[in-house]
């Protein structure tokens, strides 16, 4: 693949590589010509011979302008004779090859793409590959479509070479893949169910959900739709509208403001992957002869509406289809970028059309892939088991994206674990988990089935949206307000007590490798230190005379220091927190009776749209026994009868306990993982996390 290992940088500056001469040694093989597309190599000739005619054309101009001044009568021959010597030159390099494979970022991160650099103006293509041109240029300026072309290759554009798709092929769908799960991977775009804004907040919620059609590629959506509404909620870093978790009303977008939030989503993502230094994004090929009828919507050539270019989309859905290695390396191109700013604009206007296709969501994959480093450098965050049984990122037999996939979008690197940092398990071998503050956070049902602990960077992300994940399904809950996380000091949504024992938390858990709630007592100095606590050396022995620190000791001990007891009665701890989160789920299904979908639609027989249901979250004080008032008994009565009569009207039967606890209890259980003791309510149908 293009090199090899030995070509690759290890400095600080050895991003981009020089590409390889071939041959470079004797053992090496040079790429053969069935490797590259026949295509790829007219095009470059058309350009080599438009390039030489402008050149000619410009000395033809020269030698007119400068006649007088000339003193050798063989000047004019010269331009030829630079041709001829470029001629030679281009066959002594390129043969027997078209073009070399360059390799972007370094180690186990290089991405091989077919960037062969432009040949110069002045050189012109060999007799034995002569091609029927391009029309020569009229004038002094050069021809459009080559410098349209020249500055994407410069940009690091190209098809994917035929060993780097059969890569990302096989990472994503495996060796042996299933056609019904290529198939449906090929049917699901990536855009929203209708226009911006609604009659009312919970469908102008529901109109910024990204619109699901069927089961599988929620892992790549939900993580991009919660970015989406990051940067909707908190642009430059601020709340869009004061008072919006006191009440007020739902913000209204405009469709541009919604399609510049989907690009920048999907560019701090893809700049994510690419550890802020570069971005790879795809999308699908122009030129390409089978997608001749949907060319003029991928050149931005779009004249008709919305609804009128998803059908044309839909007519073209088997053409599109990447379902094999050779699909993808035909019909999809790549471009690289350094810089988040031309990421964004690249996302906004050359990736946005492909983004409306069927394979839309797998363009997001696999250029979240590439941007990563491509299958070698995912295989490097995965678990050696899932490597070696070659798991795909798409699982068998519905196909659903596996947990990687999620922490792919969410962290930047391809790990199926949530707890925060690496765990040593000893023999050499690590299990691979968050490693760091991350923008948007993940809950899941399962953590309150005991199956995973999500750690505290997922938890508390810079930004108070979440990747809500349940058995089978991914959705999207949010606040309108800042919370106590990664970027935020002083959170409304925690008092001093609990954001004292947060910060303990994370630093008792980055010593605790085996994730079993103690730790060594020579452990213990390094734990103050990053908790900026001063312990006695009393206090000390005291924790660590049994041979480990047990968490439950170390933190009764540490809030007695700081002033807080184990009764919550310390300073704002009494405080009760009110919350007011949105669920959004893109999973398009009819709704049911109450629920809102996007556009406003409430009957059932409505079609099937995605769904948005504002939750009232109450978090009371940690109460001691005798403390609990009338008062709160009251509100904890309030808040069943209301989800009982919720879960009445869903289901048409009466209230009842059974009824509460099947229909209510997921998302209760999921948010409860985030704020303990929290009790959720809601108007009309409860949320579905499924």
């Amino acid at each position: 693949r293009g090199g090899g290992g030995a070509g690759r940088g290890t400095g600080a500056g050895a991003g981009v590589m020089e590409p390889p001469k071939w041959p470079a040694s004797p053992g090496r093989r040079a790429p053969r010509d069935d490797d590259f597309d026949a295509r790829e190599r007219a095009r470059r000739q058309r350009e080599h011979r438009a390039a030489a005619a402008e050149a000619r054309m410009r000395a033809m101009q020269q030698r007119h302008e400068g006649a007088a001044q000339m003193q050798q009568p063989q000047q004019p021959q010269q331009p030829q004779q630079q041709q001829q010597q470029h001629q030679q030159q281009e066959q002594r390099e390129e043969q027997p090859r078209v073009g070399p494979q360059k390799l972007h970022s370094e180690g186990p991160r290089a991405v091989a793409m077919d960037t062969s650099p432009p040949v110069p103006a002045s050189a012109a293509p060999t007799e034995s590959r002569r091609a029927p041109a391009d029309p020569a240029p009229t004038g002094g300026a050069p021809n459009a479509g080559f410098v349209a072309r020249a500055l994407a290759r410069a940009t690091g554009s190209g098809e994917l070479g035929h060993g780097t798709s059969t890569e990302i092929f096989n990472l994503v769908f495996g060796t042996e893949p299933n056609a019904s799960i290529v198939s449906a991977w090929s049917c699901q775009g990536v855009g929203f169910a209708g226009p911006a804004g609604g009659e009312d907040d919970a469908s102008a919620a529901a109109s910024l959900c990204l619109l699901q059609k069927h089961g599988g590629p929620c892992g790549v959506l939900a993580p991009l739709n919660a970015l989406l509404l990051r940067h909707l909620m908190f642009p430059a870093g601020r709340p869009r509208a004061a008072g919006l978790h006191t009440g007020g009303e739902f913000p209204r977008f405009t469709d541009s403001e919604r399609a510049v939030a989907l690009a920048r989503a999907l560019a701090d993502t893809m700049w994510r992957a690419g550890s802020a230094e570069r971005g790879v994004l795809c999308a699908l090929n122009p030129e390409a002869p089978e997608l001749a009828d949907v060319a003029h919507l991928l050149r931005g050539e779009v004249t008709c509406s919305p609804e009128d270019e998803l059908a044309v989309w839909d007519s073209a859905a088997s053409t599109c289809a990447l379902s094999s290695p050779e699909a993808l390396a035909r019909l999809v191109v790549v471009r690289e970028v350094h810089s988040l700013p031309e990421l964004v604009q690249l996302a906004a206007r050359w990736v946005a059309p492909s983004l409306r296709s069927g394979v839309g969501a797998l363009l997001v994959l696999l250029s979240v892939v590439l941007s990563r480093g491509g299958a070698e450098a995912c295989a490097s965050d995965r678990d050696p088991e899932d490597v070696r049984a070659g798991a795909p990122l798409v699982t068998q037999p519905f196909g659903h994206c596996s947990q990687e996939v999620v922490g792919l979008m969410l962290t930047g690197r391809c790990v199926g674990n949530v707890f925060d940092g690496d765990i040593d398990v000893g023999g050499g071998f690590k299990m691979r988990g968050v490693a760091g503050d991350v923008d948007v956070g993940f809950l899941t049902l399962l953590e309150s089935l005991s199956y995973c602990t999500v750690g505290d960077f997922l938890k508390h992300p810079r930004w108070p949206v979440w990747v809500v994940g349940s058995e089978s399904h991914y959705s999207v809950c949010c606040s309108l307000m800042p919370l106590a996380g990664a970027g935020v000091e002083g959170g409304d949504d925690q008092d001093a007590a609990g954001q004292f024992e947060r910060k303990l938390k994370r630093a008792f858990d980055s010593r605790d490798q085996a994730g079993g709630g103690f730790v060594e007592p020579s452990a213990l100095p390094a734990i103050l230190e990053d908790s900026k606590l001063h312990m006695s050396d009393a206090d000390k022995a005291t924790l660590g005379e049994s041979g480990i620190v047990l968490w439950g000791d170390f933190v009764t001990r540490a809030k007695e220091l700081a002033g807080f007891d184990e009764s919550g009665s310390g300073p704002s701890s009494e405080r009760e927190l009110r919350l007011s989160l949105w669920h959004l789920n893109g999973l398009a299904k009819r709704a049911p009776a109450g629920a809102v979908a996007a556009g406003g639609a409430t009957a059932a027989s409505a079609r099937p749209l995605p769904t948005a249901t504002r939750v009232e979250l109450v978090v009371p004080p940690k109460f001691t026994p005798g403390k609990i008032s009338a008062a709160d008994a009251d509100l904890e009565e309030a808040l069943r009868r209301s989800a009982a009569e919720a879960s009445a009207a869903a289901d048409g039967s009466s209230p009842g306990t059974g009824a509460l606890s099947q229909v209510h209890s997921q998302l209760s259980d999921v948010l409860r993982t985030r704020w303990p003791r929290a009790q959720c309510s809601w108007s009309g149908a409860a949320p579905s996390i499924v």
